[in-house]
C-alpha cells in the first residue's frame, strides 16, 4: 500500500479512532471511582461477643425509599466472621428480614424501605454459635 494513497490514510484514521475509543472506553468507567462522598455516613461500630459489627448503606447517606444495607462483621483479629445469620429491620413493627451473605467475606446485604418519618433506628439481629443478639443503629435519612 502506498503511504500517500487515500486507502492508507483511511486505514490510519480508523486505527487512530479505534485507539481513542479504547482509551475512552477503558477510562470512562473509572470516572466514578473517586473518593467517597463527603456526605457519607459512618455509624459507630458495635461489639458483641468477639465480633465487630459495622453498617453501610447504598446510597450513603440513606434516603427515603429503598436502600441497600450492608452489615459487615469481623472478629477480634479483623477476619471475616462469615458463620453468622443476620436479620435486619427498620422498625420494631416490621418483620425481620434475613440479609444475604456475600460469599465468605462477612458482608451481609439486604434492600429495605426507609422513611425518615417512620424509621430512625436500624435493628440488626445476629445469630452465631447458638446465641443471638439484637443491636440498634441510629439512622439519619436524607430527605
Amino acid at each position: 500500500m502506498i503511504k500517500g494513497s487515500l486507502v492508507y490514510k483511511a486505514k490510519q484514521a480508523v486505527a487512530s479512532f479505534s485507539v481513542v475509543v479504547c482509551i475512552v472506553g477503558l477510562t470512562l468507567p473509572l470516572s466514578g471511582c473517586d473518593s467517597p462522598s463527603k456526605e457519607a455516613i459512618t455509624l459507630p461500630t458495635q461489639h458483641w461477643q468477639d465480633i465487630d459489627v459495622q453498617i453501610e448503606s447504598r446510597p450513603s447517606p440513606p434516603v427515603n425509599g429503598i436502600n441497600e444495607i450492608w452489615v459487615l462483621i469481623t472478629d477480634a483479629k479483623g477476619n471475616p466472621a462469615w458463620d453468622c445469620l443476620v436479620y435486619i429491620r427498620s422498625s420494631s413493627q416490621d418483620p425481620w428480614k434475613q440479609a444475604i451473605q456475600d460469599g465468605r467475606v462477612a458482608v451481609y446485604r439486604r434492600a429495605i424501605l426507609l422513611d425518615q418519618n417512620q424509621h430512625e433506628i436500624l435493628q440488626v439481629q445476629i445469630k452465631r454459635n447458638g446465641k443471638e443478639a439484637e443491636l440498634s443503629f441510629p439512622l439519619k435519612i436524607k430527605p
